[in-house]
This record gives C-alpha cells, structure tokens and sequence, in this order.
C-alpha cells in the first residue's frame, strides 16, 4: 500500500495486515494498527493515545522516526526494527525491540520501559538528556524487564544550567540482564576536577560523577585510588592518563553535601602511610603489606 501523501487513522479506525506501507506524508494512528507475519512501514509514524500491535511471531520493521505517545507492543515471540529514531514511550509487550537508530526516553526527559528485550545494533544510539536527580522526571531512564544488550553510542546532554557536583548517580539502565557495553561514550564536559565514568553492572548502567583520580568513589584522591590504579581498576587500566589525573589531585576531597555516595575511609594513619610510601617511590611501586594494630 502507497499513499502518497498523509494517512491518518481515526479514533475507532482499525489497519490491519502484513506486506509494505508507504506513507509519503506519515502515519498518524489514532485507534488500532496491528502487523503480522513481515511487515515493513516507511514514513514517519506518530503513535498517539492508542494501539499499534506487532504479533503472531512476525517482524515489522520501521525505516523511518517514530513518536510513541501512545502504545506500541510486541508480542511474544515477535520482532519490532526500528531504523529511525525512536522516542516517547517504550514498548508493552513481551516481545523484542532491536534499535537500529537513535533511542530517545521519554519527553525531555523520560522514562521509558519495555516489557521484554531490548537490543542495541552498532548503528544505533542512546541519547541521555540530565536536567537533575530524579529518573523518569529529570534524567531519562530506560528499562527494561528482560534481557538489555548494549552497542553503538551511549550520548549524554545536560539540559538545563544543570551542573552535576561529585557522587551523583544517575541509573540511565535498569534490566534483569545487561549484556555487553556501548561501543562509544559521549559525555559532557564537567566543571573543574569532575570526570563521569561509566559502571556497566549485572542489571544496570549508571553514570557517576567523581573528581578526577577518585577511583574508588568515596569522595577523594588517596593511596587507596593509587592501589585501584596499580591494580588495572581504574577507567582506563593502568594508563598513564589516569595515573596523571591521580598526581594532579592527590589530596583533594569533594564537599562532603556533593558526595552522596562516599563509603567509610580506613584509619588515616594508614592513609598518611600509603601517601607517604607513593611519594617516596615516585609512584612506581606501593608498600605491599602494612600492619596495623
């Protein structure tokens, strides 16, 4: 089916089938779209409060945007592609959601949730906007009930004025299983000392803000972030960039109200001993073992 200009599905209206549509103008769903079998859509869609449904163990592909403000779901056992940028809601169903363009939670921001897979081609992206604290009302968070499998480029903006400060936390992913990582990571330039790294776990994706050389996260630049360096732990293993960023500030410590996430720190008798020993050995060689009463 070629419509070659706009095609707009009213309140009620019911489109049903397998095949190509081509809709010039774009498709703008009112009531209820539902694909079966192999199913291909070329023209941007705006999905508004209503259902489009992919089933019956089919795939339907998408080559162009998507605005989801309404419902999308994909079956069991069934496949949605899209090609485009995706945006708005997720996806209800159980099914699996391959992105081959741009992922976009929400409205600026949003949460976004799938109630099956979700997978990220090489091509694909993630685009993360930070305007506060808060997921789901002011940064974009993505989950997912499955399985999360991860490519392509993870894109993070600040909106906002918005400027994070050490230890926040911002869980961009939540998933039963996450598997793999971005193959890029655009971040945006922090204020001051502050780097952002990335900690890729089981069932999440977070990003945390801590300063520069701060490996451990506890809010400041010790021996004991030299140890996570010597020992291949820090964002990049063992480099020199990162063991710059330790020299450069050693010493320094977060304000203690910007550091939501710091964890006790041990006696500071034996931190003035691990500083002492990094200093004496030009930071090449670490005191092994010390004992301490």
């Amino acid at each position: 089916m070629d419509v070659t200009d706009d095609l707009s599905n009213q309140t009620g209206g019911f489109i049903a089938g397998n095949g190509t549509l081509i809709v010039a103008g774009g498709l703008a769903n009112d009531g209820t779209i539902a694909f079966s079998a192999i199913a291909n859509v070329s023209g941007d869609v705006a999905n508004n409060p209503s259902g489009l449904i992919i089933s019956a163990g089919g795939t339907t592909t998408f080559f162009d945007d998507v605005a989801n403000n309404g419902e999308i779901r994909t079956s069991q056992n069934s496949f949605t592609v899209y090609f485009g940028s995706y945006s708005g809601n997720g996806d209800t169903g159980t099914g699996t959601v391959l992105m081959e363009g741009d992922l976009k939670p929400g409205s600026s921001p949003g949460t976004m949730a799938f109630g099956g897979d979700l997978s990220f081609g090489p091509a694909a992206g993630l685009e993360i906007e930070i305007d506060g604290l808060l997921a789901g009302s002011e940064y974009d968070q993505v989950t997912v009930a499955n399985t999360a499998s991860l490519a392509g480029t993870l894109d993070v903006s600040l909106t906002g004025g918005f400027l994070p400060t050490a230890g926040d936390t911002f869980d961009i992913i939540t998933a039963t299983d996450v598997q793999g990582t971005f193959d890029l990571e655009v971040l945006p330039t922090l204020a001051g000392s502050l780097q952002w790294l990335v900690d890729y776990q089981a069932s999440s994706v977070s990003l945390l803000v801590a300063l520069a050389g701060d490996f451990d996260i506890d809010g400041d630049v010790d021996g004991f972030d030299f140890l996570k360096w010597q020992r291949g732990e820090s964002p990049n293993p063992l480099s020199a960039s990162d063991l710059a960023d330790w020299e450069t500030n050693y010493g320094t410590v977060a304000p203690l109200s910007a550091t939501s996430t710091a964890v006790p720190e041990p006696a500071t008798s034996i931190m003035l001993l691990i500083g002492m020993a990094t200093m004496l050995t030009g930071g090449r060689t670490l005191v092994s073992k010390i004992n301490c009463a």
